[in-house]
Parts: C-alpha cells; sequence; structure tokens
C-alpha cells in the first residue's frame, strides 16, 4: 500500500550534532523556597503540635497507643477549610499513616474509617463537623498579619507552659531541636 500523503524526497536526511548546554543537568527534585505565609503557617503548625502534646499527652489519641510518629490530624481537610487548620477543635494528634491516610484518603463515610468515625465522635460530640463548619463561618481570613499574629500567640502560650513546669519549651515532648545547632535564641520556639 503506497502512502501517498508522505512527500518523500531522494535527498537523504541530514543529521546534526546535537546542542548541548552549558549547565549540567540536575538530578533529583527541585526544591521550591516556601512563602512566606507558608513558612509562618508551618511554624505555627509545629507550636500547636508542641502544645497539644503538653496538653494531651504524647499518645495517638483514636487508639491510645504509644504512636512511632505523632502528626496533626485535621478532622477537616485543609484544602475544603484552610481557616481550621490552626483550631484546636479540629486537630488530633494522631500515629499519622494508619489514621490519617485512611481517613484523608478513604473518606469519613468508608467501613475501613468507621472506628476513627466513632472515636472522633467520642471525643468532639455527635456534631462536631456541625459545630466546624459554623466556627469556619466566623473565622478570618488567613492574611499575612493574621498569621504573624497568631504565631506570637501560640508562642506565648507554649511560653506559659514553661513558665508553669520550669522547662524550656526545647525540653517539652515533641520539641524539635534548634535549626542553628545552637541553644541559643527564642526565634524558634
Amino acid at each position: 500500500m503506497k502512502r501517498s500523503y508522505l512527500k518523500r524526497s531522494e535527498k537523504p536526511l541530514k543529521r546534526t550534532a546535537l546542542k548541548r548546554s552549558q549547565k549540567p543537568l540536575k538530578r533529583g527534585w527541585i526544591k521550591r523556597k516556601k512563602s512566606e505565609r507558608q513558612e509562618i503557617i508551618d511554624d505555627c503548625k509545629d507550636i500547636l503540635r508542641r502544645i497539644l502534646i503538653v496538653k494531651r499527652s504524647a499518645r495517638d489519641e483514636i487508639s491510645g497507643r504509644p504512636p512511632k510518629v505523632l502528626g496533626l490530624f485535621h478532622i477537616l481537610a485543609i484544602s475544603t477549610n484552610p481557616r481550621l487548620q490552626l483550631l484546636e477543635q479540629n486537630v488530633l494528634l494522631v500515629n499519622w499513616l494508619p489514621h490519617h491516610y485512611n481517613w484523608h484518603h478513604y473518606g469519613p463515610k468508608s467501613p475501613r474509617t468507621r472506628f476513627i468515625e466513632e472515636r472522633i465522635m467520642r471525643l468532639r460530640g455527635e456534631d462536631y463537623r456541625d459545630r466546624l463548619l459554623i466556627i469556619e463561618k466566623m473565622a478570618p481570613k488567613m492574611t499575612l498579619d493574621y498569621l504573624t499574629l497568631k504565631r506570637i500567640q501560640l508562642r506565648q502560650e507554649l511560653g506559659s507552659f514553661k513558665s508553669r513546669q520550669g522547662a524550656s519549651p526545647r525540653d517539652l515532648p515533641g520539641s524539635l531541636p534548634n535549626k542553628e545547632g545552637g541553644d541559643s535564641g527564642e526565634e524558634n520556639i
């Protein structure tokens, strides 16, 4: 079968050398710089996690066992309810993989997450979802100014635990080491 729509030439094809750039190829992931807003949100989440560990103990709130990786579990997802991400009523301390993964990937109505749904109802009440949605309606926008003030508020709350217990906030369970490596300075609390 002859393909008439392809025009063929009698001349052989020219081969040119590949053009290579002077820059070396980058291997691996490109690390993007976080925005100032995201840096503040991450800092607030870390401080909130340390406050909740002191208030609620360093145990998985759903199963009651000591966790392998203690993480923040947002009952209502951050993607759909961003104003609730720093609210204590919307956050549980849980072992990340079995609870957080199943809850946010299979949904609260899945048979796999029935135990988690029942435990949240026991901890927060039967109407927890409606109450959180009402709080979200009244919550302010997450502007840079609001987030900066929220970080100051959380740091002061963490500092109040320090004064009550007589220990440094870095000595509290779940605290992270100083990013600069030294123990001086209060910027990384």
